[in-house]
């Protein structure tokens, strides 16, 4: 095999797009493993059992704790991302890892707050300029207690006013 034909030298000159997953587990590299989820995967159902049994042979269990996060973080398919999580069940830990819980979080945040976009806006007749202040207020408010308040008052202020001072005072 020529310098020039090395997977590995494919790989760094290549998207990583076009690089077939099989081609990717051949390099035998734990830390490009977590890439998986942005190559091709022919077959998900052999390959990523194949990537979590290398990653589960990574020693350090702090680094093995990063790359099975990075791998979930990077699975575009959220069977891709089930199947994954299913093979990790016995992982104690793996899934309270510090990345995990702030993504949970800003999930959790992300969804209230389009709740409450769209509880006003189905309630009140919104211009965009007052949508978008809305927004851009609920984007400054990151606890979700209180979130959860001002979906309330969404659902029984009596005006889009009334629902506009609650929010400034939150």
């Amino acid at each position: 095999m020529a310098a020039t034909d090395h997977p590995l030298k494919r790989l760094v000159s290549t998207c990583i797009t076009e690089f077939a997953s099989e081609e990717l587990l051949a390099l035998g590299q734990p830390a490009l493993l977590a890439l998986v989820g942005q190559t091709r995967v022919a077959q998900p159902a052999v390959i990523l059992p194949a990537v979590v049994a290398r990653l589960r042979a990574v020693a350090d269990a702090e680094l093995r704790g990063r790359l099975f996060t990075a791998l979930l973080a990077l699975l575009p398919v959220g069977e891709m991302i089930e199947m994954v999580e299913r093979l990790l069940e016995d992982e104690t830990g793996l899934f309270d890892s510090p990345y995990l819980r702030r993504i949970r979080e800003e999930g959790a945040l992300a969804v209230w707050r389009r709740i409450i976009v769209e509880t006003v806006t189905s309630r009140f007749a919104l211009p965009p300029d007052v949508l978008q202040q809305v927004q851009q207020a609920l984007e400054m408010r990151s606890e979700e207690t209180v979130l959860a308040q001002l979906f309330t008052v969404a659902l029984h202020s009596a005006s889009l006013a009334e629902f506009q001072e609650a929010l400034e005072r939150a």
